[in-house]
């Protein structure tokens, strides 16, 4: 008995533990770094976790325990270091390993800072995928090891505490063997049996129990006090340890006096002579009864999560909720129930109309039975639910979860809405029913069904916890989809608008600018002062007819429609004519264009395009350079053209070169630079049209670079309509 003891304490000690899901923590304000991260790091070992500001990544450090902190230098409401520094002031994210992620260059001063205050590296974005994954799985592999050491050590500790219980047992059963006549004061029934199995004797416990006679449990007799379905197996397994002479051990069932049964762990052990023979048995009948029922509850647990977790994952992979609910609900049959009904209520319209229940998902275990439930609800579509007549009616009004532990026959005569559906529905045979609502943001939105049937379990108030818990995801699923439509339709209509604006405000735009042109020929040389106001008027309305070729450029490149007209440009003559035509501006801000035409490539582009690329970029050098030379070059590089515009004016922040390209973002919010943040993105939606990329480099104080890199011959060959409208008039405005 105690090398037994011995062996399982090793055992329970040195168990594998399976690897756990870590938590890593990626704090960055920008949802395409953030994204980027997760594509890095996609494992299902690797719980990720977001934060956008400092405030919210302090406060996800005081929620769990992380692996790595993924943290980004530089944030809106704090930098990278201070929100380090308060980590390692708190004990329990002390040793919580960081590492700083920047768009810059790590300088020494920035190395030596992050490191001080408790940063084991410093990685620079773009982020290398196979140096990020290494990284991070060195640290997840120290934090798993550092978990496991725990897990052991307290593994070791319950082991030897569990021996010393099991050692404490053995003597005990010893001084029962020893003291026989002490048997009657032990709890659990003790008893003996001769050397062929025969019981001899029960202690007063065995009757207590069963109610049995001392006449009756006598040889075999007793055998009438266990299970049937565990009687056989019992028997047969008891008369192979008389066989072998070794330690009998088994789990039966046995009767009690009210006629229920409970689990009992039976123990025997061979009493032998000096010779070694078998003289008699000592058993004893301890009752895990308790234990068993925690143990399946503990499983039953179990189970649970992990339909829930896998329920979770299928619903929050698809923004389509009918597809995603149904197969959620594959996965609940047949775990948890036969079959399984989730109704929606449809959507509220514009116009007020009262929303009605349909049924978004049907799926049951047979799919024969599926079939036959599915022809059930199409032959009483005026029926509300799965079940019958106003099953759902109080669910959906209180918002209340409904129980039904036995559907009996009169239950199903109270819920259906004829004899022939109580027929009907009596044959797929539902024997235990739960009904709750499906809630997203306080308002009701559906309900979901689980029906157990015949010969099934009979739900009790943890399936309900746990039908809850699935209606809690599959709502959310569900709100979720709407609100993504929703935001689609709105976006449609928002660049539906644009573009009808821009082009309703083209007419009256273009005809009063021919008519003030008109005007302005008109003038003779003694109304030279009117000549002057309507030049300057002149300019404001092909202002603003810019500003609107804009944003109907921005609607066309949005909804896919930015078409490019292909012939054979040289690049060099365009550039100069663009400058040419730009003089006058240059000359009023006090700029010089000066142009290097070192190799002028030619190639297939559309014209009028690149010349917006071009017009683009020397007007947003005029703009923040004001008074400093502007260097534009033409050169053939690894067969691409390239075009670098570079100013000495102000430059461009550091933060702000990640963003520049993006719609309605300007490099500087001062009060003398002007615009609607859109001209650069157009201009990247054109190159990269091309086939081309764009890039910008500057310093604070020393200008900044924008190089544009086009392929000699497009990728795709885009042809058709030439690009007209406001946006031509812009073009070719801003040319002349």
């Amino acid at each position: 008995m105690g090398r037994l003891g011995s062996k399982d304490s090793i055992k329970g000690a040195m168990r594998v533990i399976a690897a756990p899901v870590v938590n890593i923590l990626v704090v960055d304000d920008r949802a395409e770094d953030q994204l980027v991260v997760k594509s890095i790091l996609d494992d299902p070992l690797y719980n990720l976790i977001t934060a956008q500001t400092g405030a919210d990544a302090l406060k996800r450090v005081l929620e769990n325990d992380y692996a790595v902190i993924l943290l980004d230098v530089y944030l809106p409401d704090m930098d990278g270091f201070e929100i380090a520094s308060i980590i390692k002031q708190r004990e329990r994210s002390r040793d919580t390993p960081i590492i700083f992620l920047t768009s810059l260059g790590a300088d020494v001063g920035a190395l030596y800072r992050g490191y001080s205050v408790g940063a084991v590296d410093y990685l620079v974005k773009p982020i290398d995928a196979d140096v990020l994954r290494a990284k991070v799985s060195i640290f997840v592999d120290l934090y798993r090891k550092d978990v496991r050491i725990k897990q052991q050590a307290e593994a070791l500790i319950e082991a030897n505490r569990r021996a010393r219980v099991r050692e404490v047992a053995e003597v005990k059963r010893d001084s029962e063997k020893r003291y026989r006549e002490l048997a009657e004061a032990i709890p659990p029934v003790v008893w003996t049996a001769a050397p062929d199995g025969a019981v001899n004797y029960f202690n007063q416990r065995w009757f207590e129990q069963t109610g049995q006679s001392p006449e009756q449990a006598e040889g075999w007799g007793w055998m009438a006090a266990v299970h049937p379905d565990d009687s056989r197996a019992r028997e047969q397994q008891w008369r192979e340890a008389l066989a072998t002479g070794g330690i009998y051990e088994s789990e039966c069932r046995i009767r009690d006096r009210e006629g229920g049964y409970r689990w009992h762990l039976c123990r025997a052990v061979p009493e032998r002579g000096r010779n070694g023979q078998v003289i008699g048995w000592l058993g004893t009948y301890t009752d895990c009864d308790d234990l068993k029922r925690a143990h399946a509850a503990a499983e039953g647990a179990r189970r649970r999560s992990e339909l829930l977790a896998a329920a979770s994952s299928v619903l929050s992979s698809s923004l389509d909720y009918r597809t995603s609910l149904e197969r959620a609900a594959r996965l609940t049959v047949p775990r948890l129930a036969d079959w399984c009904v989730i109704d929606v209520l449809s959507e509220e319209a514009d116009g007020g109309e009262p929303v009605h229940l349909e049924p978004a998902v049907l799926v049951h275990s047979s799919p024969e039975l599926e079939q036959r439930l599915r022809e059930l609800r199409r032959h009483y579509p005026s029926v509300n639910g799965p079940l019958g007549s106003g099953w759902l009616t109080d669910v959906l009004a209180t918002g209340k979860p409904e129980l039904i532990r036995k559907v009996t026959a009169d239950v199903v005569r109270a819920l259906t809405h004829d004899e022939t559906h109580a027929r009907l529905l009596g044959e797929l045979g539902p024997e235990s029913v739960i009904c709750v609502p499906l809630v997203a943001r306080e308002k009701i939105i559906g309900t979901l069904t689980l029906v157990s049937a015949t010969g099934g379990k009979n739900y009790d108030e943890s399936d309900l916890a746990m039908a809850r818990d699935l209606a809690h995801r599959a709502a959310i699923a569900i709100d979720n989809s709407r609100l993504y439509r929703a935001a689609q339709r709105a976006v449609a209509l928002r660049d539906e608008f644009l573009s009808i604006a821009s082009h309703e405000l083209r007419t009256p735009l273009t005809s009063l600018l021919l008519q003030l042109q008109t005007l302005s020929r008109m003038m003779s040389d003694e109304e030279a002062k009117v000549s002057n106001k309507l030049d300057k008027a002149v300019q404001q309305t092909r202002r603003l007819e810019k500003l609107i070729a804009n944003l109907l450029d921005v609607s066309r490149i949005i909804s896919g429609r930015l078409t490019l007209e292909i012939e054979d440009v040289d690049v060099a003559e365009l550039v100069s004519d663009v400058a040419e035509r730009f003089a006058d501006e240059a000359g009023r801000a006090e700029c010089d264009i000066r142009i290097d035409l070192a190799a002028a490539p030619l190639g297939h582009w559309d014209r009028l395009r690149l010349e917006q690329v071009v017009t683009n970029l020397l007007s947003n050098a005029v703009r923040y350079a004001p008074g400093a030379p502007i260097e534009v070059r033409v050169e053939a590089v690894d067969g691409l053209a390239r075009i670098t515009v570079a100013d000495h004016g102000i430059g461009i922040a550091p933060e702000a070169l990640g963003r520049i390209f993006g719609r309605f973002e300007r490099a500087s919010d001062g009060p003398h630079y002007g615009g609607l943040g859109l001209g650069l993105y157009i201009t990247r939606s054109i190159v990269e049209a091309h086939g081309g990329q764009i890039r910008v480099t500057s310093q604070m104080g020393q200008g900044a670079r924008f190089v544009v890199e086009l392929p000699l011959e497009p990728p795709l060959m885009l042809t058709g309509p030439p690009a007209t409208g406001v946006a031509e008039t812009a073009a070719r405005s801003e040319a002349g």
